[in-house]
């Protein structure tokens, strides 16, 4: 075997060799950028169930805050209302109804949009969810009692505008999670 025979013989091994470690480097690079689409599509999932439980979020915010807009608006008319009828035996039922399905809806739906909420969204958010828990009894409480409280036939004003009060504090924290989880859909900005 001759000087010429042996250096192709090294040319031929290393050209084999630098094949080899360009195939396992592009193998390499192929499987780091299979893990990052991995990892990718993962999180576009997450985005996707987290944005799925937002929205039903948002609709038990937006059916509440309807339905306490028109008991606030039921209840600020009540009084009005009572001076110019015979009786008003059946709005302080309605009323008392509405309280009550208020109520229902915050004892079967309000633990579940919570558990959503304590999944994905930020301390703030779980705040004003806990806010809300805490005082929706208060906010049925008072509409009742604001209701059917009367004194010499005629009801009392204070405790009109005490539930008033608490249907504004109720209204105004469901508004405040209304902007805080629609903040939190909004897509952050890529920088790159």
């Amino acid at each position: 075997m001759s000087s010429s025979d042996v250096v192709t013989v090294i040319v031929a091994a290393m050209g084999i060799l630098g094949t080899l470690s360009g195939t396992g480097l592009a193998q390499r690079g192929e499987a780091k950028r299979a893990v990052g689409a991995q990892r990718d599509a993962l999180e576009k999932e997450k985005r996707e169930a987290v944005r799925e439980d937002y929205q039903k979020v948002l609709r038990f915010v937006a059916d509440t805050r309807i339905f306490v807009v028109e008991l606030r608006r039921r209840l600020h008319e009540l009084e009005a209302w009572s001076a110019h009828a015979h009786s008003d035996a059946r709005e302080e039922e309605d009323l008392e109804a509405r309280a009550q399905m208020l109520r229902r809806r915050c004892i079967d739906e309000l633990p579940d949009i919570q558990a959503l909420v304590g999944m994905s969204a930020p301390d703030d958010v779980v705040t004003v969810f806990d806010e809300i828990a805490r005082i929706w009894p208060d906010v049925v409480t008072a509409t009742t009692v604001s209701v059917h409280f009367k004194v010499g036939g005629k009801r009392f004003p204070d405790g009109i505008a005490t539930a008033l009060g608490r249907l504004d504090q109720l209204l105004a924290l469901l508004g405040q999670a209304r902007e805080l989880l629609r903040a939190e859909m909004l897509p952050t900005p890529q920088i790159e």
